[in-house]
């Protein structure tokens, strides 16, 4: 199956997003941008999803009271298209910041790096 986009109204979530290791198919869903309260996991790794990474993701580290620390893991998918510089908002990311093999094109951000 898919990501519901339903998923993004977690808006509240604090401590783990895990959908890894499954056999989720197409994007991911923009509204996931929304789970600004997210500190610790956001793990969809090991799926078959495609398409580009959302912009909207930088969103999860955009929040001056909660920013996303550990475990960010879109790793072992499809996805393709450039690194969002959005991601580079990340900026108390203290481990676990996984974009391993997918199909994305081009140079890392500076951003990001």
């Amino acid at each position: 199956g898919t990501i519901p986009t339903q998923l993004g109204s977690c808006s509240k979530m604090i401590y783990g997003f895990g959908i890894g290791d499954n056999s989720l198919t197409g994007p991911v869903p923009t509204e996931l941008g929304c789970m600004t309260t997210l500190r610790y996991s956001f793990d969809i790794y090991s799926n078959k999803i495609t398409g580009v990474l959302p912009t909207q993701l930088g969103n999860m580290g955009n929040t001056n009271n909660y920013k996303m620390k550990q475990n960010f893991q879109p790793a072992s998918n499809s996805l393709s298209g450039s690194i969002p510089t959005q991601l580079g908002k990340f900026t108390r990311m203290t481990y676990g910041f996984n974009l391993y093999s997918n199909q994305f094109c081009g140079v890392v951000p500076t951003e990001v790096q």
